[in-house]
């Protein structure tokens, strides 16, 4: 990646410093986080009654869609990181008739990454962020004031997307990155 787009790419980050990590969720594999302030924002997808539709729900301003290779690390310890949905969650696990062979990763709830974000999301706190960077591979980081690391690691060497952050509202916008650089 060229260093005029790694500049780029950090400039556009720096909006997210001193905001609130105000959500961590998934869709499929992709792992998605929301910071800043609280918005409403109108999305098209399954409603509460199971009917599917236009619904209005809170969200943070600007969205990180991550498609590589992630973790969450502080200290010496990784609190979790994308392969923790091929892994079965403690409540799966111990259900009698728990069947390795049947195991479902993509069932909400059913994997391990789940349950650390379940766990993780009731407790944000402290979760605002310190710094963001990224380097001439697409690797992306973001330092949190607690200490909290996570670190975006891409991992293809063609140019396809590994992430993208935008501002909700704003979907023209979006700042696609690859290992070769910005896309679009």
């Amino acid at each position: 990646m060229k260093k005029d787009q790694i500049r780029e790419i950090n400039d556009k980050l720096q909006v997210v410093v001193d905001q609130p990590l105000r959500a961590i969720f998934r869709w499929a594999d992709m792992l998605g986080l929301e910071f800043g302030n609280i918005i409403e924002k109108e999305s098209f997808g399954k409603k509460e009654d199971g009917t599917r539709g236009c619904f209005i729900h809170k969200a943070g301003e600007y969205a990180l869609h991550i498609q590589t290779f992630y973790r969450l690390v502080s200290g010496n310890a990784i609190l979790l990181a994308k392969n923790d949905l091929y892994q079965p969650s403690n409540k799966a696990r111990s259900a009698e008739s728990f069947d390795r062979a049947d195991f479902d990763c993509e069932l909400l709830g059913n994997n391990r990454l789940d349950e650390i974000m379940y766990e993780l999301a009731g407790n944000l706190d402290g979760f605002v962020v310190k710094s963001v960077s990224v380097n001439n591979f697409g690797d992306l980081r973001i330092r949190f004031n607690n200490a909290a690391l996570l670190q975006v690691i891409a991992d293809t060497s063609d140019a396809f997307e590994c992430w993208r952050f935008f501002r909700h509202g704003d979907e023209s916008d979006h700042l696609v990155v690859s290992t070769d650089g910005i896309l679009g």
